[in-house]
Order: C-alpha cells, then structure tokens, then sequence
C-alpha cells in the first residue's frame, strides 16, 4: 500500500489488480481499479515527479509498470499506464521449439521506492527475489522508463528497500537471511552489512529527526518475531558503526510485518493482528524503548501498515491492511501511570 493523498492510497493485490481507494466519512470506496498485470502485485510506490502524481507498480514476473494518477474527483479518479518494463520479454509465436533453459524464470520484485536523483531524473529502486538490486531510470524529457544498473546482494533474497539522506543519498536494504545491508546511491556499491535478525527481514523504517547529525535511526521487523531498533553513525569516507542497539522479540506472538519509525515513537503490525505503539528516546549513546499501547485489529493476514496523516498535536492515523484495510487513530494523552519498560 502507498499513501497518495490524505484521502487516496494505492494498493496491489494476488489478483494482479492495482487500486485507488478513497476514505470519506470513514467509509472506503474503491472507484479505480485496473487490470493489467501478468502476476500478483507485490509493490507499490507513489511520488510527484515533474508536475505529476506517478504510481509504480511491481511483483510476480518481473515486471514493473509506471501509471499516471489523476484526481480530479472521485468520480472521475483514473489511472493511465505510462509504461510497462519487463526483464525478459514475451516472445511471439512458437518460440518454445528452440527454446533454451533459463537460470531463474520467475523472478519477483519484492518492494519498491523512488529517489529523485536530480530535477530531471527519477530513480525506482527494487528489491528482487534473484537478491538483485535493480535501478530503474525514469527521465521527465523523454518519459522512459529504463533499467540504469543492477547489483547483486549476497545469495538471498532481497525483501525491501529504501533510503534516507545523511551527506549521500544511502540504500537500505533487507533479506531473507536477516541481514540489513547499506548502499552508496551513486556507485551502488555496499559499505556496510549487519545480520540483524535471525531470519527474514518483513518491514524497515528510517529516521534521522530526533537524533545527532551524522546518526540515523533503523527500525526492522522479521519473521523471528522480534523488533529491533539500531542507531548507527555514518561516517565519511563512507562507513557505518553502531552506536546503540534495542531489540524484543516478546511484544508479538509471531512475525512482524509491518514497522513506521515517526518522531519519538514507533508503531509496528504483526500477523498476530497485534498493533504495537512504543516510544524511543536516545540520550547520548544509550536506547530506551517503552511500550506505549496495543490494539487488536480485525485484518487477517497483515501485512504491513501506512501512515496516512502526518502528526498534528500528537495525534496521526495510519492504515493497517492485509485481507482487507483498517484505518486506526492514535492520540497522544496525558498518562497517569509510566509507560511500560520492555
């Protein structure tokens, strides 16, 4: 799921449709759905790019299409597809007579995210099943969508991906292996790798707000059941240590599917259909977490969650969704009691 507006996300589904869905007077409508996927959509990812409001869309079979969102009202809400990139494309005719094996025929995108590199490029990163980090290359001139570079992480599928900006624009990455792993944007060259977790990696947010210049904050979710939370120092040539490190793996039942890093606090789903609310404060070199509220929502299967509106006076509502959607608002008031230690 990708947040659009206030009131529009985006979603994909097993089905290989993509979605616009609106939320009004706490209802949703579903005005915009288009079929034109090959496979399952597995990601999505939404930006403005050049006067624009773009939606990527990815997942089973490698392929990778590009719409135009249009909102003028939800009447007349649209998606217009732009441009469709697959890594082997589908031969005509009977091509199967002399055919040759191919290595891994089923390759997936896991997880997508943009990067406006400069004000006339756009970059969608993709984390893919091969354990390959693919760049794709979006020019507002020309229009095209192209792949621009490809690197291999390791042997194991690459779960999700995404980036924050300290000096250089930083990939993070995540595998099924529970390893975090940190990429130069430029060269996409690695300059840091860390297993994390003891299996695979579900969910990652990142934070730099909050904390000293030079830190950034990494909230990861796994199949291991655990939450974990490293701060870690990025240094110059490119380097990362880590400074200070929390994990629980008792705050749900199993694995953890969804993470949102936000300002002094941290908000995690699992299939459990447990939510999690927790605040972090860092005071030099040391972590402190507290847990701050549960909730048990009725999604089945989740599998991950979207913040829909920015905190305004300590309160933001997010999205929970799996088989089917949940919207769930949190409000920040006065406790009398401390907020539980984990």
């Amino acid at each position: 799921m990708a947040h659009v507006t206030d009131d529009w996300v985006a979603s994909g589904g097993e089905d290989g449709t993509v979605r616009l869905s609106h939320l009004v007077d706490n209802r949703w409508t579903t005005p915009v759905v288009a079929h034109s996927h090959l496979s399952s959509v597995r990601a999505v990812a939404v930006t403005r790019f050049a006067h624009q409001t773009l939606l990527f869309s990815a997942g089973g079979r490698a392929q990778l299409k590009m719409w135009r969102v249009n909102l003028n009202c939800p009447k007349s809400a649209s998606l217009e597809e732009r441009s469709s990139v697959m890594l082997r494309a589908e031969k005509q005719g009977r091509h199967w007579l002399s055919a040759l094996p191919i290595p891994d025929p089923e390759t997936r995108y896991m997880d997508l995210h943009t990067v406006q590199s400069n004000p006339s490029t756009l970059l969608v990163l993709a984390a893919c099943s091969d354990a390959y980090l693919r760049i794709f290359s979006l020019d507002s001139s020309t229009g095209e969508l192209c792949l621009y570079k490809s690197e291999k992480s390791g042997q194991c599928c690459l779960l999700r991906v995404t980036s924050f900006r300290c000096d250089v624009t930083v990939i993070v990455t995540t595998a099924t292996d529970g390893s975090v792993t940190l990429w130069e944007l430029d060269s996409v060259t690695v300059f840091a790798s860390e297993l994390v977790h003891k299996s695979g990696v579900n969910s990652v947010s990142v934070s730099t707000q909050g904390i000293e210049e030079g830190r950034v904050l990494l909230a990861t979710g796994g199949d291991d059941n655990t939450l974990s939370l490293r701060c870690y120092h990025i240094h110059n040539p490119l380097s990362a240590n880590t400074i200070t490190s929390w994990a629980c793996s008792t705050l749900h039942s199993s694995a953890i599917t969804g993470v949102e890093l936000l300002d002094g606090q941290v908000l995690c789903c699992g299939a459990d259909q447990r939510v999690s609310l927790l605040s972090w404060h860092i005071t030099g070199d040391h972590l402190s977490v507290n847990l701050v509220a549960q909730y048990c929502c009725s999604v089945p299967d989740i599998k991950g969650l979207s913040i829909l509106h920015a905190r305004q006076y300590d309160k933001f509502t997010f999205c929970v969704y799996g088989v089917g959607m949940e919207v769930l608002e949190s409000k920040q008031e006065k406790r009398i009691s401390a907020p539980h230690a984990l």
